[in-house]
């Protein structure tokens, strides 16, 4: 038996690769029904919470629709409704029937089927839709254990592991219709390492994809600490409709963006002019102890910043003293000033981060053929014309990269951790107002978590679409994307 499962391993030829192909099919598949069934539905109507297994909700096809369940020595009918008992029958059948036709066709006629991936794909669709139905759909009734009529999402939440058991399928199901025979080769010499992959896959799953998924469902949802996040009321749209039509959140999303555009602009010029300067310095210790110190702030946590810049600005700080003490004038409260608050956020941000960013534009600089500047130097260029026709065109990969990221994080980027620390009485309900600081001073603080749900959904598709809309205007207008 050893020896047939290594020949089948090295075997190189055309129907061994299909029959690995669907050996590992069938792999993917008990992987599925795994995870599938592993899941349930919880009852709870505020009285009674239980837990009730995908195989109890399948032997209620055949116990009158009901299971029964001791509550407290008195036995009770929990009703589970028949379309969730016809899921797991569906899912029985897709397992039993795609663990059939692989066999057929992929293991004993050892032929490439290409269709039943097609076919893996629309199931998972099915399951998909079928859960997100549930989830939204009023029109699904059932009754509580008093036999009082409810729309189902009220009194029941669905196992999580049944749209991960959809995507799974679908997964499977781009496997088999994407991987030709060919690429069996590769997944056979590599193996292990896909193995190794199991893991890390699952704890992306859970840790990354899964909160994910829950914050897509809080921002459609009226959250209430006390009914949870699935026993939370649906409100559809209503959170993006206040997204984009309340004045104060269109304010915010004006500041953001404005303030995300100047950081944007104080970190990239301040930056390059930084790294030109050291690159064209000739005496390295020189250079080496100048960009220590310009480095240094960058490794500061912001409480340690405001500090030294409290310091300094503050009517009792140092500035102040100056300005008192030697010109005899009033001292300034620079950092409760509304006009001088965007001044304050972009200065103390530039000081932080210009020595980060100058290590990446100052390796790039590093990278630079130094005959160019040779030839250039013998055809009687300057300084000047080099920079201009030498240095930046060589700086362009790096900066458009820089560039293209900086825009996709325009909703995030205005730098919301500075701003909670810098933001006085005086400008915190106006100025002060971005984003991430509204996330934390009303979402958190009001417990309007369904809307900062929302916010965050959009703050993440927006970001997303210009990271792509950027990247590819680029590659058109430059010839260079983000990747």
């Amino acid at each position: 038996m050893k020896g047939k499962a290594l020949t089948l391993f090295y075997d190189d030829s055309e129907q061994s690769r299909v029959r690995v192909k669907g050996l590992l099919g069938i792999l993917a598949l008990v992987a599925v029904f795994v995870v599938g069934i592993a899941g349930g539905v919880t009852y709870s109507d505020g009285a009674v919470n239980i837990k009730i297994n995908f195989f109890y909700c399948l032997s209620a096809l055949f116990s009158d629709g009901t299971v029964g369940y001791n509550l407290f020595g008195s036995i009770i009918n929990i009703a589970v409704p028949a379309y969730v008992s016809l899921y797991v029958l569906f899912l029985f059948a897709a397992f039993v029937a795609f663990t059939a036709l692989f066999v057929a066709f992929s293991v004993i006629k050892r032929k490439d089927a290409v269709w039943l991936g097609y076919a893996e794909t629309a199931a998972g669709g099915v399951l998909i839709l079928f859960y997100l139905l549930l989830l939204t759909c009023p029109f699904f009734l059932t009754t509580d254990y008093l036999g009082n009529e409810r729309i189902f999402y009220e009194l029941y939440e669905v196992s999580v592991f049944v749209p991960f058991a959809g995507l799974l399928l679908i997964l499977a199901g781009v496997v088999q219709w994407k991987c030709r025979a060919d690429t069996v080769r590769k997944i056979k010499r590599y193996f292990v390492f896909y193995v190794m992959l199991i893991v890390p896959t699952l704890l992306v799953f859970v840790f990354s994809v899964y909160p994910i998924f829950l914050q897509i469902i809080l921002s459609f949802k009226d959250y209430t600490l006390a009914d949870g996040i699935w026993g939370s009321k649906w409100n559809g749209f209503d959170n993006f409709v206040f997204l984009f039509t309340d004045k104060q959140m269109l304010t915010v999303i004006w500041q953001t963006v404005y303030l995300s555009f100047l950081r944007l602009l104080a970190g990239v010029i301040p930056s390059v002019f930084f790294a030109l300067v050291f690159y064209h310095i000739q005496k390295r210790r020189y250079r080496a102890v100048v960009q220590t110190i310009v480095y240094i702030p960058h490794f500061f946590s912001w409480v340690v910043i405001y500090a030294i810049v409290s310091a300094f600005l503050t009517p009792s700080g140092i500035i102040n003293g100056i300005i008192v003490n030697w010109f005899h004038g009033e001292p300034i409260d620079f950092l409760s000033r509304t006009d001088l608050f965007y001044t304050n956020m972009i200065f103390t941000s530039v000081w932080k981060e210009v020595g980060w960013g100058t290590i990446l534009y100052t390796a790039s600089l590093m990278s630079i053929d130094k005959s160019l500047y040779d030839a250039a130097s013998i055809d009687g260029a300057g300084v000047w014309h080099k920079l201009v026709h030498i240095t930046l065109p060589e700086m362009v990969p790096i900066l458009v990269f820089q560039v293209i990221m900086a825009v996709g994080s325009i909703l995030k980027g205005a730098g919301g951790e500075q701003i909670l620390l810098f933001a006085t009485s005086a400008v915190k309900d106006n100025k002060a107002l971005v984003i991430d600081t509204w996330l934390y001073w009303q979402g958190l603080g009001e417990l309007k978590y369904g809307l900062s749900s929302a916010v965050s959904f959009v703050q993440s598709v927006i970001g997303f679409g210009l990271v792509i809309g950027s990247h590819k205007l680029s590659r058109k207008l430059v010839g260079i994307g983000a990747w």
